[in-house]
């Protein structure tokens, strides 16, 4: 497997193509294993959960944070999957979601300036890393800004 990182994105590429009979249009609809063999003892062991939805878990959770689907490529050699950057969707215009998942944040930040990230999280019910990336707009527009350390600190709205 290689890894690269850029300035706008994140490229994962894995030798091999996919497994006989599978196209790229079958990607997140079905599944099936490289190894069976090593599947079927991995299954009985209960050690393999949600078979065949990685794919769909991924797009989903990109959508949940407002992020474009990846781009995934294949041919007889290599698998490789695309992410656009998060910290480039920052410095994009927001979209209305992220203006008011950030206008929510800070109504809940300003009666309990000890708020976490997972409280916040779960009372929104958006995904962590969804408030993590607002915070981080609200901090870069100077809304927000944190007191203390990230444990045992407290946030605080800027008028």
């Amino acid at each position: 497997m290689q890894i690269h990182i850029f300035s706008d994105r994140l490229e994962i590429s894995n030798p091999g193509s996919l497994v006989g009979g599978m196209e790229l249009k079958d990607l997140g609809k079905r599944s099936v294993p490289r190894n069976p063999l090593i599947f079927g003892m991995l299954y009985r062991m209960n050690l393999v959960e949600h078979v065949g939805s990685g794919i769909k878990r991924i797009k989903e959770a990109l959508a949940e944070d407002g992020l474009p689907e990846p781009v995934l490529e294949v041919d007889e050699h290599w698998f490789s999957i695309t992410f656009v950057r998060a910290s480039l969707q920052l410095e994009q215009p927001t979209v209305k979601m992220s203006e008011k998942t950030s206008e929510k944040i800070l109504h809940l930040i300003a009666p309990n300036s000890s708020i976490t990230i997972s409280e916040l999280s779960a009372t929104l019910d958006v995904a962590a890393r969804t408030i993590e990336r607002n915070i981080e707009k609200l901090r870069v527009q100077h809304r927000i800004r944190q007191v203390g350390p990230d444990k045992g600190g407290h946030w605080e709205v800027v008028d």
